[in-house]
């Protein structure tokens, strides 16, 4: 377990709790679903979740110990790759201990953090009087030294603009239908298991060149499976609209929805809204704040339930996102690993194994 301990910064650390949030919400639904099949190791699932979620709950008061928080979401990625990856309950019997040993790892330390935050973490290994967050990483101890001569920033990529590798296709294909000469208001859905890259697919084509200077006014707001109804009324009203947040919040839904429908309601006003991550049936609820005004408006959703797009409308039109190739894959994996840097061409079978 390498980790790197370099200071994240206030945004980053939001982004980790949203994105180790997300992954304890896709652990929680791969429980339900498996325990049927999965009657001998339930326990052990159960129990890996509920650690995973009381660490959540302590590393989001204690923002000093980001680097603890990235290792968890390693961990609960993990989890969900051995679920998902159809193995056998023999191989779930043997990796979910495995999973357990490395969270007591993290949470032993932290547990002596919480009875005395200076007293009993610096005796550890008697480490010298460093700020709290340095002696907590040492206590890690990591299989694999870091070499001396790579730095921090080269061990652990920062949280940059989303990666895009593969799916071109998809988005030229979704781009053109949000640009063809259907004047009714359309509903396109992209839809498919976690991690394949539909948000970083709506994002791509949101901001491609040719969607900014079709459409006159352009809004996303992500739902989840936490949907808030007027913080996504105020997200979208922020996007087309000049109006201050601060004053915003002070509204309530009706008033929201009533300037949402007022902004975009109009002859030849064209919008683009986009939903993303949608859990349940939303529309229904949203729906009557954007005008049909026949110009061309699109309503593009993401989500991993496809009866959610297809409840939507009957003209909708509904995608399902295919998976990365092998090749493309490979190319992620390097870009996510080495940056724009040439890889060693030694590492690349195995390289091409673990993509």
């Amino acid at each position: 377990m390498a980790a790197s301990w370099k200071k994240l910064t206030p945004k980053t650390i939001v982004v980790s709790l949203f994105l180790f949030d997300s992954l304890l919400d896709d652990l929680n639904i791969l429980m339900i679903q498996k325990f049927q099949m999965c009657t001998d190791v339930k326990d052990q699932i159960r129990t890996i979740h509920e650690e995973l979620t009381s660490l959540r709950s302590f590393l989001e008061q204690h923002p000093e110990l980001e680097g603890f928080l990235i290792e968890t979401s390693d961990i609960a990625y993990e989890v969900l790759y051995i679920l998902t990856s159809y193995a056998p309950v023999w191989y779930l019997t043997l990796r979910l201990p495995q999973v357990m040993e490395k969270i007591n790892l993290i949470r032993l330390p932290l547990e002596k953090l919480n009875k005395d935050p200076t007293e009993q973490v610096a005796s550890q290994d008697e480490l010298p009087p460093e700020d709290v967050a340095n002696r907590m990483a040492r206590m890690l101890k990591d299989a694999e030294n870091p070499s001396p001569n790579v730095s921090l920033e080269a061990q652990t990529p920062s949280v940059k603009e989303d990666i895009f590798v593969g799916l071109d296709d998809e988005a030229n294909e979704i781009t053109e239908i949000l640009l063809g000469n259907q004047k009714e208001q359309q509903i396109i859905s992209i839809w498919g298991m976690p991690g394949l890259g539909k948000t970083t697919l709506a994002n791509k084509i949101y901001n491609n060149d040719r969607i900014v200077q079709h459409f006159h006014k352009r809004a996303s707001c992500v739902i989840s499976q936490t949907y808030d109804k007027k913080n996504a009324l105020i997200a979208f009203l922020t996007s087309i609209s000049s109006l201050e947040r601060d004053e915003l919040s002070k509204l309530d839904e009706d008033t929201l929805g009533g300037k949402i429908y007022q902004s975009l309601y109009g002859k030849g006003i064209r919008y683009l809204i986009i939903l993303d991550d949608i859990w349940k049936d939303v529309w229904s609820d949203l729906h009557r704040y954007f005008p049909e005004n026949q110009s061309g408006s699109r309503i593009l959703f993401t989500t991993r339930f496809k009866e959610i797009g297809s409840q939507a409308s009957d003209k909708n039109i509904v995608r399902n996102l295919r998976f990365l190739t092998a090749d493309e894959c490979w190319i992620l994996l390097k870009i996510k690993v080495f940056h724009n840097e040439p890889y060693p061409l030694e590492l690349e079978d195995i390289g091409m194994k673990i993509a």
